[in-house]
This record gives C-alpha cells, sequence and structure tokens, in this order.
C-alpha cells in the first residue's frame, strides 16, 4: 500500500472508533544521523548552533496532522469527559477543547493544549489498540529530536520541498497563501518521506519542553531530549501558523509518533 502517491513510501492506517471518525495514517521513519537547527538567514537564534543529532531507533510518524474529525473521536467520548474532569481538577486545563475554525472535519485540529495532545496519545494506546497493542508500540508526542528528522527527511532544504519561497507556497500554508485561516490536511506537496503539512497550517505539540542554554550547548548528541527539571517552558503552543520566518524545517511541531516501548525514548 503506497502512502501520498509515493510508491516508496508503505503507509499503515490505525481505525478510529465511531462510524465517521475514519483513521490516522502513519509511515515508517527510519534510523539516521542529521544536522539539527538552522543554518542562518531568517532563522531564530534560538535555532542555532546547528549539531549533528543521531535518531537510533526507527518510529512511525503521522502522515497528516490530527484533523478535526480524528481529534472528536476522542472529545466525543465518555472517555474524555473523564479525562476533562480530572485535567481540571489537576489544573491542566480550564475548559473542554474547542476549534476556532470549528466545523472543518478534515482541518487540523487546533487550540489544543499539550495535555490535551498527550491525553489523545493515552487515548489511542489505552482505547483504540489495533496493531498499535498487537505489536508493542506506543502512541506517544514525538520529541523535537524526532519531529525535526522526520520533517528534513534526508535534506538540508529550509522546507519540506526545498529552498526558497516557492518550495514554501508547494509545501504548506503561510500568512501569504491562507487568507487567514487553516486548510484542509494533505492539499500541499508531501516531503520525500511522505509527510505533509510540515510547513504552516497549525503550530504542532512535541513531547519535551524547550531549553534554549540546553540547546547552545549540544556538539553531537543521540535521541536528545530535554525534560521539565531541565526546560524553561513547554513547547510552543499549538495554533494557527502565520509568519514565513517560523515555517521552516525547524519548527518544534508535529502531533504524534509511535514507539516501540522495549527502547528507551
Amino acid at each position: 500500500m503506497s502512502a501520498c502517491g509515493n510508491p516508496g513510501i508503505i503507509s499503515r492506517s490505525l481505525p478510529l472508533p465511531g462510524k465517521d471518525s475514519g483513521a490516522i495514517e502513519f509511515v515508517p521513519i527510519p534510523e539516521g544521523t542529521f544536522w539539527m537547527g538552522s543554518r542562518g538567514g531568517e532563522a531564530f537564534h534560538n535555532e542555532q548552533p546547528m549539531h549533528r543529532v543521531v535518531i537510533t531507533r526507527p518510529f512511525w510518524l503521522a502522515v497528516y496532522p490530527v484533523t478535526q474529525r480524528q481529534f472528536e473521536a476522542w472529545t466525543g467520548t465518555s472517555d474524555y469527559e473523564r479525562w476533562l474532569e480530572a485535567a481540571i481538577q489537576r489544573g491542566e486545563v480550564e475548559n473542554r477543547h474547542a476549534n476556532h475554525f470549528s466545523g472543518r472535519p478534515d482541518h487540523p485540529a487546533e487550540c489544543v493544549t499539550w495535555w490535551e495532545a498527550a491525553g489523545y496519545c493515552d487515548w489511542l494506546n489505552q482505547w483504540v489498540g489495533g496493531w498499535l497493542a498487537e505489536e508493542g508500540w506506543v502512541a506517544t508526542l514525538p520529541t523535537e529530536a524526532q519531529w525535526e528528522y522526520a520533517a528534513r527527511a534526508g535534506t538540508r532544504w529550509d522546507y519540506a520541498t526545498g529552498d526558497g519561497e516557492g518550495a514554501l507556497n508547494a509545501a504548506g500554508w503561510w500568512r501569504d497563501n491562507s487568507r487567514g485561516q487553516t486548510h484542509a490536511v494533505g492539499k500541499k506537496r508531501a516531503n520525500p518521506w511522505g509527510l505533509h503539512d510540515l510547513n504552516g497550517n497549525v503550530w504542532e505539540w512535541v513531547a519535551d519542553v524547550w531549553s534554549e542554554a540546553n540547546y547552545r550547548k549540544r556538539s553531537s548528541i543521540e535521541n536528545p531530549t530535554v525534560g521539565e527539571e531541565e526546560g524553561d517552558d513547554v513547547a510552543e503552543e499549538q495554533r494557527f501558523q502565520d509568519y514565513r520566518a517560523y515555517l521552516n524545517g525547524i519548527e518544534r511541531l508535529r502531533d504524534r509518533a509511535i514507539q516501540d516501548p522495549n527502547q528507551d525514548v
């Protein structure tokens, strides 16, 4: 079965409960080495220095950002209501989730807190199962390094499809082509590993927190992750993407990966 029209990429679908919930499509991401960070230009200072990172274990990553339809497969259940009540008591969220651009099932879910994104992954593990459970995989948010590695897909381009504004327009929705709104997933060109919407449309969460000091100390590292005790703050809030400067391949984004629980994250 091919993914995103690329016969060299084999995808797998995880059906979601509910008549109209659809399925989440994943592609495999191989282990490998890449240069993490920005080359300069429009980059922010906290995206430097570039440093060598080794991803020692393969994982799967969703082909598209989680859509409103897919997210509502959870938020429309009693499982979510129980999670929400507990999350409010813990002070993690204040209200139930609501999309700003609501009623667009094939658009990405947005206005999602980190806790909701993590809760969605837990729900997939506990109640959806499927081949995840059968083969011992665990749904999680990807680390920042995993996300950037998958976004670059073996390249050193600025964007998922190349360098320059033409490549950005081909890869994603941003200030100059979005008309100030989100768009249905998968309408822009995929990167070489078959992943869509890596640049623009919405921001997405990663598992680890952000520490500029930790980032700047790196030279060469395997499977980096930053724990809460080391970080300055959690990853950027998921929101509608706007400025082109934020749209290169080092955005700390994507919504969910699946990991082999027999390996350390």
